[in-house]
C-alpha cells in the first residue's frame, strides 16, 4: 500500500528532474535564463499537484 509520505517524495523527486530539463530547454531555446526560471517555477508549481493526485487516485 502507497502513504502519502512516499506518493509526496516520488512527485518531488520528478518535479525537481523535471524542472531542470524544462529550465535548460527553455534556455537554450531564448538565452534568457530569468523567463527559463520561470517556465520552469510554474510548470513544476502546476505538475506537482497534477502528479500528487495522480498517485492518489
Amino acid at each position: 500500500m502507497k502513504t502519502t509520505q512516499r506518493s509526496r517524495a516520488k512527485a518531488v523527486s520528478w518535479r525537481l528532474l523535471a524542472v531542470v530539463l524544462t529550465s535548460s530547454l527553455v534556455y537554450a531555446w531564448t538565452g534568457e535564463g530569468s523567463f527559463a526560471a520561470t517556465v520552469g517555477l510554474a510548470d513544476t508549481v502546476v505538475k506537482f499537484f497534477i502528479y500528487f493526485g495522480h498517485e492518489r487516485l
